[in-house]
């Protein structure tokens, strides 16, 4: 497994992107999203992709979470990481944004120090969690093994 898989699997859990705009869950309206997890002004309530349009948007969207990732944990500590940990913070910054990524800060400070018990526990303890539970508790349990999850693969 890859993280753009991992995070593939939370988006399209059939495997299948939705081809067809859809409102956020969380507004019940804007932003629309399509594909997997792909939003931005070219989204309009009633558009419809092709799966090529879907999985082309989600390579682009997921190499710019890595990214993001990288810049919020800091380009030492993320070269230190393992590929499921890294998975992690791209997956978060992919769902939630750099930004909010970003506000992770007990979180990050435990990745940084290596306290994988520290880090899903913090992971745990936040509106995230609640919103997006079973994603969360995958992510929290794989930052702490540093394996990606069985039930994934």
């Amino acid at each position: 497994m890859d993280g753009s898989r991992y995070t593939a699997l939370f988006e399209a859990p059939g495997g299948k992107p939705i081809l067809h705009a859809y409102p956020d869950p969380l507004t019940k309206a804007a932003p629309w999203t399509i594909g997997l997890g792909h939003t931005g002004p070219e989204v309009k309530q009633d558009s419809v992709w092709t799966e090529d349009q879907c999985w082309h948007a989600f390579a682009n969207d997921y190499m710019q979470a890595q990214i993001h990732g990288a810049q919020v944990i800091g380009s030492s500590c993320w070269a230190r990481l393992n590929a499921p940990r890294q998975g992690v913070l791209a997956d978060m910054a992919f769902n939630i944004g750099a930004g909010r990524l970003g506000e992770f800060h007990k979180m990050l400070a435990a990745i940084r120090q290596g306290n994988w018990s520290l880090a899903k526990a913090e992971l745990l303890d936040s509106d995230y969690a609640k919103q997006v539970e079973s994603r969360a508790k995958t992510n929290a349990k794989t930052l702490l093994s540093g394996e990606w999850p069985n039930e994934l693969a």
